[in-house]
């Protein structure tokens, strides 16, 4: 090889490999430092996030809790289950939910475990599966009070369920806040800086997403 023949060019040669080589090893020194770094700071990201995640659902939970407990002592509500009318309560029940801010409400008879009114489905008479499950868990509660997270009519919400007084349970109240894009939104908006899609695990087993803050495309996955 001529270029080596000298040994200016051999010791030139030589320092230069060795340069690349220490350049090469900072360079992996720093990659690996930096991923350590992003990773630690995605871990808490979602440390955060999952602490934001748990203090918004308690602060649903308590509003869902107060407002069923409020309508559980209002008059005219009392008045409209005496009735026996379905046509009547569904108003009554329609009317509640606007001012309360509700996304679903039910009233079930104790009496008859049946559907006496749907804000979403007036007619229907059937408790969907997952309200059912709550309904049972509120039966065998001190309190007759339950809280969960279920599928009413399709869409993925946070229920509540509370006891109906005329004076003695007669009913008990359902109320649910349907996890969406809005409640999403809360949750970056609490973290800042995190984006988030939920999903859902549905009767089929099957998960699907219900609500992302993304852009519409990188949501559709």
């Amino acid at each position: 090889f001529p270029c080596f023949r000298s040994f200016r060019t051999k010791l030139t040669v030589g320092i230069l490999s060795l340069f690349l080589v220490a350049e090469a090893l900072t360079f992996l020194a720093v990659n690996h430092t930096s991923n350590a770094s992003a990773m630690a700071k995605i871990s808490d990201n979602l440390q955060l996030t999952s602490q934001a995640f748990e203090r918004l659902l308690a602060r649903r939970y308590q509003t869902l809790l107060e407002k069923s407990d409020l309508l559980s002592r209002d008059h005219g509500f009392k008045s409209a289950y005496a009735l026996n009318e379905r046509a009547t309560l569904n108003s009554a029940l329609e009317n509640y939910q606007r001012r309360f801010g509700a996304d679903v409400m039910m009233l079930i008879s104790l009496e008859t475990e049946r559907v006496q009114a749907d804000t979403l489905l007036p007619a229907e008479t059937q408790m969907p599966p997952d309200v059912a499950f709550l309904y049972e868990t509120a039966l065998n509660s001190e309190r007759g009070v339950a809280q969960g997270f279920g599928f009413v009519h399709g869409k993925p919400y946070q229920l509540v369920i509370t006891p109906l007084y005329i004076p003695h349970p007669v009913a008990l109240i359902v109320s649910g806040f349907e996890v969406d894009t809005t409640l999403a939104k809360a949750l970056k908006q609490v973290t800042q800086e995190t984006d988030v899609a939920l999903y859902f695990e549905n009767h089929q087993q099957s998960s699907q997403m219900y609500a992302c803050t993304l852009a519409p495309s990188s949501c559709d996955v």
